[in-house]
């Protein structure tokens, strides 16, 4: 640690210096309010995925959540808690499979070694991984992305006219990065990367592709109460005047429509980063039986579907 805590710091004195990325870590709340963090309360804090709604911090260079490769090796079948990166161990993601999937997990640890069963039940258990390793991805991009100041510094209207944009507002995003842990790995191994060993993607992989889109939907709680957010990242000056739409329907028993928003956005070349929000019991019919949300960005010109997102 000579290099990091002595040497460097010598060597460029005139420059503002840290040892290491986080300024802040997921144990301290305090600290995440401000510079760089690693935000690991989901896995290693061992929180729910729902502990997102009250993460706000300026900057995320690390966070992720582990998966089991695409192909399982015989070694892996037969003693999968010697591949673990982590150690957090395999009981962790059961829990969480548990918690988040409703899913009875851990079955194969019980059964007699019939290899056709336990075959069967290592897959379906790699699948269930692969599965909330996507969707904490999405979910985390999606609200770190979506993050706005409170009730401040809200940018020129002009860029972006709406329906209710003078009561939503536009405002700067209170997170200006986020890096996932991580991309690939140099072993098979039950482990963080969106790529296993032979560079197969993970079903994370597309997740986290589509999160990272320029036009982002989130659906967030906020104090119980669902609002849509928009995060729209700047447009060349030369695309010129764009036109897009967002579509929010409500769902009640067996997938009924109960209502539908339709929010108009015209953006203008140049544009900046900002994020928009609307409290969606406010801006349309709001049934009592409402059980999950979906919202779609759609190109006007193209009538393309730029991004989904469904709230439950």
């Amino acid at each position: 640690l000579r290099l990091f805590d002595t040497l460097l710091p010598a060597e460029i004195s005139a420059a503002p210096y840290l040892r290491s990325s986080p300024i802040g870590n997921w144990g301290n709340s305090r600290q995440m309010q401000r510079g760089d963090n690693h935000d690991w309360g989901v896995w290693h804090g061992e929180r729910r995925f729902s502990a997102l709604d009250s993460s706000n911090m300026p900057f995320v260079s690390e966070f992720g959540f582990p998966s089991l490769p695409n192909a399982l090796s015989p070694a892996m079948k037969s003693n999968p808690h010697a591949f673990v990166y982590s150690y957090k161990g395999l009981n962790l993601l059961e829990s969480y499979a548990h918690w988040e999937l409703g899913q009875v997990s851990n079955r194969w640890e019980y059964l007699a070694f019939d290899s056709a069963q336990l075959d069967w039940e290592m897959q379906q258990f790699a699948d269930q991984a692969q599965l909330l390793q996507a969707l904490y991805m999405d979910r985390a991009i999606r609200h770190h992305r979506t993050q706005m100041f409170n009730g401040g510094l809200p940018r020129e209207e002009h860029f972006f006219m709406g329906r209710d944009i003078h009561s939503s507002g536009a405002f700067l995003p209170v997170c200006h990065g986020v890096l996932a842990w991580q991309l690939n790995d140099v072993d098979q191994a039950i482990s963080w990367s969106l790529y296993d060993l032979g560079n197969m993607p993970k079903l994370a992989a597309d997740a986290v592709s589509q999160a990272f889109q320029p036009m982002l939907l989130s659906i967030e709680n906020t104090d119980l109460d669902p609002e849509l957010r928009l995060a729209l990242t700047p447009q060349r000056p030369e695309n010129g005047h764009l036109q897009y739409r967002c579509e929010v329907k409500a769902y009640g028993p067996e997938g009924k429509e109960l209502s539908t928003w339709t929010l108009p956005l015209n953006a203008l070349g140049g544009t900046p980063e900002i994020v928009m929000a609307y409290r969606l019991r406010d801006v349309m019919d709001w049934p009592d039986n409402m059980l999950a949300l979906s919202a779609q960005l759609i190109d006007e010109q193209t009538d393309e579907a730029l991004d989904t997102y469904v709230w439950k």
